[in-house]
């Protein structure tokens, strides 16, 4: 699990093959799209993101994380969430046998 906070370079995601990435504020021109694709963010990824936001503050006193969770409700849906790719095609084919056939 990997949650970016800040701005960043290009290739994000580049050899990913496991687990969840989480960016702030839109950083598609970044990503590696051979890796990682966005996926839907669930009620779930919120409510961990906001444990893991929360956490940080506490241990780092943020002031970016600070202001995230002051404004939550207006700005959680600036996250983006990213897996890899190897890993949505598994799904879908789980999902759908008939097709992977």
């Amino acid at each position: 699990l990997v949650v970016i906070l800040g701005s960043t370079s290009k290739n994000i995601g580049a050899g990913m093959t496991g687990g969840r990435l989480f960016t702030y504020q839109d950083q598609d021109d970044n990503i590696n799209k051979n890796y990682i694709d966005q996926a839907p963010l669930s009620d779930e990824d919120e409510s961990e993101l906001k444990d893991l936001l929360s956490e940080y503050l506490k241990n780092t006193d943020s002031s970016r994380a600070k202001s995230i969770l002051d404004n939550w409700d207006k700005l959680k849906s600036e996250f983006r969430k990213y897996i890899p790719v190897k890993q949505i095609q598994a799904t879908i084919e789980e999902n759908n046998p008939e097709k992977a056939a």
